[in-house]
């Protein structure tokens, strides 16, 4: 497309009748004739564009009339006034495209008319230079108003006519210097702080010096540094082409909806010329990405009352960012529960990345079983170093019924009153854990007595078993049942602590001693030994 030379601010186009109209001749000197007809011309005073801008601007008709032959006002006024005028500004060879449609003008007499709003939009590879921009227009008017006032009804007879005609809008596609957002990208989480980088590039024609950004949100989510509405920039120059990228720092409100924040971007600027201009408007958006989130899996518990138990799982990062220095919480809501150390330091988690955790709790002998439900959350560290905390994380655990530590099983025969012998009792690790230096200690009340009470097993891991023994004697004299032995044990647990279990009640089995049946090894002894005292005492006294 050629740029127009011409400096001429209008042009007009007509297709309106010749002013050769041939004239009827009155018959009659009273017969009255008035001859004439609108002179339109179309003009704005916006006329100097740049490329890519959004164009909306006035449009004047003025209409200076041409009376051929006067008359009465009301008849000279008849023949110069346009009558349902309307304008369409075309597009022709023109590099815009009008973004406005036909537009009512009404009727227009001698005068100026106006202003009529029209817009369009310059294209962006619009070459500078002078161009004419087509606008049609299209009126009727009255060409011819005749009276015969020697009629009996001297009513006027009008010559009507419909003119459409195009005329021409000059206007200037300047050098100067344009800019456009190229890029805008974040990393701001959903209720969180973070960057907003924003790219604007010169795709104008010429430099530009001092530029000035002013960034205004639309949103009262999103603010920029300390909760501001706006924030400011500035770039020492721009050649044609150039680009800068600046930094802000945004954060937006928690339980936003992920979409676009819009940003307006104005941009003022001091040209080759030194005089400060303004920029065409310009817009970006700031879309956050999701809320920072986590998870819990493969939660495990070994809760009993009355019991030291653990609770463990991971801990996954389900994005969108790396948390840096992460810290797992519990909290267990239970006065019957004790968490001796409540936080568990995880190492730094990208998205996808999952790490262990344990924690050890007290469950009390007042504790109840069933389930409870604990709550974790995590408090990690933004790449920006900012302190967050995610949204809870809760977990559903159990807590057994009590369960003894150890299990208890007698294994001796029973014993005969007033006799002596071995007690021996199966003890079994029934805790989760490894136990060490367990002593087990046995109470004997009468008629049970013991001068060996205490025995000693190094360590039992769970589900291990061994036997422990005890001496006990049997009074004599009592009746033949079973007979009540506590047992308790000391023992070490893997973190170090000392504990004393709970006692067990151990039945020992007592017999009544028969008359003439068999006797101990012990009687028999003793009566073996006062024989042979008596045989060596009678073979003394013979050789004497």
């Amino acid at each position: 497309m050629k740029p127009v030379p011409a400096l001429v601010t209008l042009w007009v186009v007509f297709s309106a009748l010749s002013t050769a109209i041939a004239v009827p001749v009155a018959a009659q000197s009273d017969t009255v004739q008035v001859i004439g007809e609108p002179d339109l011309q179309v003009f704005s005073p916006t006329y100097r564009f740049t490329p890519g801008q959004e164009v909306q601007f006035d449009l004047y008709v003025t209409n200076e009339g041409d009376v051929r032959k006067g008359g009465p006002a009301e008849y000279v006024e008849r023949v110069t006034t346009a009558r349902a005028a309307t304008l369409r500004v075309r597009p022709g060879d023109v590099p815009v495209e009008v973004t406005s449609g036909r537009v009512p003008v009404g009727d227009v007499t001698t005068g100026t008319a106006g202003p009529f709003g029209v817009s369009l939009i310059v294209a962006d590879d619009a070459p500078p230079g002078r161009y004419r921009l087509p606008v049609d227009v299209e009126y009727i008017y009255t060409r011819i108003v005749t009276v015969d006032e020697d009629d009996a009804d001297p009513s006027p007879r009008y010559l009507d006519i419909e003119v459409d005609e195009r005329q021409y809008l000059e206007f200037v596609v300047e050098d100067s210097a344009r800019f456009d957002v190229v890029d805008a990208q974040t990393d701001v989480l959903v209720g969180d702080r973070g960057t907003f980088d924003l790219t604007l590039r010169n795709v104008g024609t010429e430099p530009a010096s001092d530029v000035q950004l002013l960034l205004t949100s639309t949103s009262d989510e999103l603010r920029f540094g300390a909760g501001e509405a706006t924030a400011s920039g500035f770039v020492t120059g721009l050649e044609a082409g150039e680009t800068a990228s600046l930094r802000y720092t945004v954060s937006l409100s928690p339980n936003v909806t992920e979409r676009d924040y819009p940003v307006n971007v104005a941009v003022t600027y001091t040209d080759v010329d030194g005089i400060r201009r303004e920029g065409l408007p310009l817009s970006a958006s700031v879309r956050p990405n999701p809320e920072q989130a986590f998870s819990l899996g493969d939660v495990d518990t070994t809760f009993t009352v009355g019991q030291e138990g653990t609770v463990s799982g991971t801990v996954s990062n389900d994005g969108p960012a790396t948390v840096y220095t992460p810290v797992v919480r519990l909290a267990v809501g239970s006065q019957y529960l004790d968490v001796p150390e409540s936080e568990f330091a995880l190492p730094d988690l990208e998205p996808g990345e999952s790490a262990a955790f344990t924690f050890d709790v007290d469950v009390s002998d007042a504790a109840s079983a069933g389930s409870r439900e604990f709550t974790f959350d995590v408090r990690y560290q933004t790449a920006r170093g900012d302190v967050r905390t995610s949204d809870p994380l809760p977990a559903r655990v159990e807590i057994g019924p009590e369960r003894p530590v150890f299990l208890v099983e007698p294994l001796s025969e029973p014993i005969a009153a007033g006799e002596s012998d071995t007690l021996v009792f199966r003890v079994t690790n029934n805790d989760d854990e490894r136990l060490t230096a367990i002593t087990a200690k046995a109470f004997f009340d009468d008629p049970l007595d013991s001068d060996d009470d205490e025995a000693f097993v190094p360590a039992l891991d769970p589900g291990e078993s061994t036997n422990v023994t005890f001496s006990v004697s049997v009074a004599g004299g009592v009746a033949s049942k079973a007979y009540p032995v506590s047992v308790d044990f000391e023992y070490d647990t893997p973190d170090g602590d000392t504990d004393v279990s709970e006692a067990y009640r151990v039945p020992v089995e007592v017999t009544e001693r028969e008359a003439g049946g068999f006797v101990s090894t012990t009687s028999l002894l003793g009566v073996s030994l006062v024989a042979a005292v008596v045989v060596a005492g009678a073979w003394v006294w013979r050789r004497r």
